[in-house]
């Protein structure tokens, strides 16, 4: 069983990093992408997530508190013309 369990551990810490890796890949391909203001349906499509409780809280929650990323009406966050656009540091 102890065998198990140090395999069990090694699997995840490595699956961790894989899904780190690639959730910061896809976080640079919207901020690629959103060069142009881009809808939530648009870049979900673009990074190929079908599920939207994953994509706001990996892909759209990170990118807008970090400040790479801002809402276009930002004093309507729930609108369905809502777009973001990425913010480029001076």
């Amino acid at each position: 069983m102890c065998g198990a369990s140090v395999h069990d551990a090694t699997h995840d810490t490595a699956h961790d990093a894989a899904h780190d890796t690639s959730v910061i890949s896809k976080q640079n391909l919207l901020l690629e992408f959103c060069a142009d203001p881009k809808s939530r349906d648009e870049m979900q499509a673009y990074i190929d997530v079908s599920s939207r409780s994953h994509f706001s809280k990996y892909y759209l929650k990170p990118l807008l508190s970090s400040g790479k990323l801002e809402m276009m009406f930002p004093d309507k966050p729930k609108s369905k013309n809502q777009k973001y656009i990425t913010v480029h540091s001076k």
